[in-house]
């Protein structure tokens, strides 16, 4: 989609893409989910608002990272901190739609079947199982 349909780089770049947003962006996005869960109440309604911030700051480390190696083999001549400003600029607005997009999906999956999220599983394991039996006029207890 990046190399063909967007024109970001064409098919030269389709390596460099891979890995900024198959890697970076995945392993940032993880760091950030799990550091999220530490510092944040261990309720099930937390997992899709972590997931959505998440998503926010991967995009923009992800961008960084592409100045980064801009840095170590770019050959046109372009301020890195104009390079960096614009590419954190555009990102972090890419980012708000990957954190919208990301909170509303998490959040739909938990609130059906919780057990399909991975990162939903530490939350679930504390809960206590609660069975709830009708009482004689039919409503439950």
């Amino acid at each position: 989609m990046q190399a063909l349909l967007f024109a970001d780089g064409g098919i030269t770049a389709l390596g460099t893409n891979i890995d900024l947003m198959g890697l970076v962006t995945v392993v940032t996005g993880w760091a950030v989910f799990l550091l999220l869960q530490k510092v944040l109440p261990k309720r099930l309604g937390m997992v899709a608002p972590s997931a959505g911030i998440a998503a926010l700051v991967s995009v923009p480390v992800a961008a960084l990272a592409f100045v980064v190696l801009y840095a170590i083999g770019g050959t046109a001549e372009i301020p890195l901190d104009s390079l960096a400003f614009a590419m954190v600029g555009v990102h972090v607005l890419v980012g708000v739609g990957e954190a919208i997009i990301t909170t509303l999906a998490v959040g739909s999956i938990v609130a059906v079947r919780p057990d399909l999220v991975y990162g939903a599983r530490r939350v679930l394991e504390r809960r206590e199982l609660v069975v709830r039996t009708p009482d004689r006029q039919g409503a439950t207890a």
